[in-house]
């Protein structure tokens, strides 16, 4: 590089003199020491490994031999441009399935020329950043005397790769603020390991990692011993049992960072009502071990069975069994849901007493439609009756739960000829890996303005807009000092105005999820329309099972056909 740019300055003079920069002195050094016996062996091309890699703009993935990983790219590294990451992505993936590999012939995978070029050739004089990446990973392969070999292979091709590249996954990259850290560093020392962690978000030069990691000291950290390990954990939530476990068995010492349902995530509500749930669940399974004399982190089978037979003679159905069961997963391992005994013992409960929908009837929407229809014209009325009517007006239309209402963001609100368009980007109960999020259309409905949907939301916009100041949140609170609305005042909200309509209190709030949908049935909307605007799979039976139910009292699209 260094003689290619002195050629440039010379006016290519090969007779000009250059001078030579001391970074080049630890290649001599080793040119000197080794000339009289370097050689070449000539390679058999007999590859130990074949590993894919690319690279997004916001990540990087590898696989080898049906395994795949993957990581995000730091704020710095996303600036850097494409062929560096590529190179980068390739030494990650080194790291990552060759590391303890010696003595052999790899062949990287590669959808990048540029890469391929600069691998092979051992650097390039062009692009001093991208030789500097190329020269790190020769030097790496040097210290286990690997020999590399670089070969192109079509996007199409490298799909796992490709795949994992574009993993943005949130919630492995929560860390604690460096001033947060610090404080912990003063009260309780300097931690010689980081737990749970990924290179992006380390708090100790070693860590372990929830996969495979190019820095990280080991994979999964319950799979080592804790025992002398002076150890920093911030671990997500739900994991905190069986660190807690974990510790009890090594006899370990370390921080313990509590990851509160504020920090991880605020609306993983699912995740954090099961938690709730199997949180109940143990506190009886802490008092039961209590009064039997058994140590609740190691029982015997016969004493979960007990404790199991107990709950159901007071009155416990199957599914507040199967929480047990699921609870004691968290802290005895997952042998628990795989004893067969436990299994025979569940299904007896199950044929006993089926577990059954919550709703065997559901009452008609006519009652609450003339209740919305008596809130016109939109201008006469309070801001809670226009709360009122716009909530039950959503939960109607949409068929969506209360958690997504109340993730709705004015931000995420568009306009369109017919209505409204609204997006959902936030993790809600059926967010899947690979599942698309909700989109919910709210048409103008010209044949009864008084149940108007797209007419009550662009009045209900209008009338918050000064006082919702910075709140992106669609709903606020009807009283000062104004806020973002929470599921639970939503639901609180929808009860309210069902007891307006004389529905009895047997009904709760999700009920209208369950009227909307078997109205809908009714008036022979297609099947396929009413699981997916609820969020329901193609195949999913939620609705033929829980949902569609007798009216108490006995086309087009979803909304039009309940309303009209």
């Amino acid at each position: 590089c260094q003689k290619y740019l002195a050629l440039l300055e010379s006016e290519r003079n090969y007779d000009a003199k250059m001078s030579l920069s001391a970074i080049l002195n630890r290649d001599f050094d080793w040119w000197e020491s080794r000339i009289s016996d370097a050689f070449n062996p000539i390679r058999q091309q007999e590859y130990a490994l074949e590993i894919f890699s690319d690279t997004s703009l916001t990540g990087w993935g590898a696989a080898c031999n049906g395994e795949t990983t993957y990581g995000a790219w730091d704020e710095l590294e996303r600036k850097k441009h494409i062929n560096y990451l590529e190179l980068v992505a390739a030494f990650y993936a080194l790291q990552c399935f060759a590391a303890r590999r010696y003595d052999c012939e790899i062949l990287l995978r590669i959808d990048n020329t540029t890469a391929v070029a600069y691998i092979n050739q051992m650097g390039g004089i062009q692009y001093p950043h991208l030789n500097g990446i190329t020269r790190k990973i020769w030097q790496w392969c040097k210290q286990r005397s690997l020999w590399i070999t670089a070969s192109y292979i079509s996007s199409q091709e490298n799909a796992e790769a490709d795949q994992g590249s574009r993993i943005i996954n949130v919630d492995t990259e929560w860390e604690l603020a460096h001033w947060a850290f610090q404080a912990v560093i003063r009260r309780f020392g300097v931690p010689k390991i980081d737990l749970f962690a990924t290179r992006n978000n380390k708090k100790c030069e070693k860590f372990c990692s929830w996969h495979r990691d190019p820095e990280a000291v080991c994979v999964d950290a319950f799979t080592i011993k804790w025992t002398k390990l002076k150890f920093y954990a911030f671990p997500p939530f739900a994991l905190i049992l069986r660190i807690l476990r974990k510790i009890q068995i090594d006899q370990a010492q370390g921080v313990l960072i509590e990851n509160p349902p504020s920090v991880s995530g605020k609306n993983d509500v699912s995740g954090r009502d099961i938690v709730r749930q199997n949180f109940r669940r143990l506190e009886d399974w802490a008092k039961f071990s209590v009064v039997r004399n058994f140590d609740m982190f190691a029982p015997q089978i016969s004493q979960i069975v007990e404790w199991l037979t107990v709950i159901y003679k007071a009155g416990a159905s199957y599914g507040t069994l199967n929480t047990g069961r699921s609870a004691l997963s968290w802290i005895c391992g997952d042998r628990v849901g795989k004893i067969p005994i436990i299994s025979r013992f569940l299904k007896s409960v199950f044929n006993k007493k089926p577990t059954k929908a919550k709703y065997e009837r559901i009452y008609d929407l006519e009652p609450v439609l003339k209740e919305l229809e008596k809130l016109y014209p939109l201008e006469d009325f309070s801001l809670q009756d226009l709360t009122d009517k716009l909530v039950v007006l959503l939960a109607i239309v949409t068929a969506h739960r209360k958690q997504t209402l109340s993730l709705i963001k004015i931000s995420n609100i568009r306009e369109i000829s017919n209505g409204y368009e609204i997006e959902i980007p936030d993790r809600i109960k059926t967010t899947r890996p690979g599942s698309c999020q909700p989109s919910l259309t709210l048409p103008t409905f010209r044949g009864n303005p008084k149940l108007c949907v797209a007419t009550t939301l662009k009045r209900y916009l209008a009338v918050t807009k000064n006082l919702r100041e910075s709140i992106d949140s669609l709903f606020i609170t009807t009283r000062k000092p104004f806020k973002a609305a929470a599921k639970d005042t939503i639901s609180r909200w929808i009860r309210a105005f069902l007891g307006k309509c004389g529905i009895g209190e047997s009904y709760g709030p999700h009920s209208i999820r369950h009227a909307a949908t078997s109205a809908a049935f009714k008036k022979v909307v297609n099947i396929a329309v009413i699981k997916r605007l609820a969020g329901w799979s193609e195949k999913s039976t939620v609705f033929d099972r829980f949902y569609n139910r007798p009216i108490v009292k006995e086309n087009s699209t979803f909304a039009e056909a309940i309303l009209a």
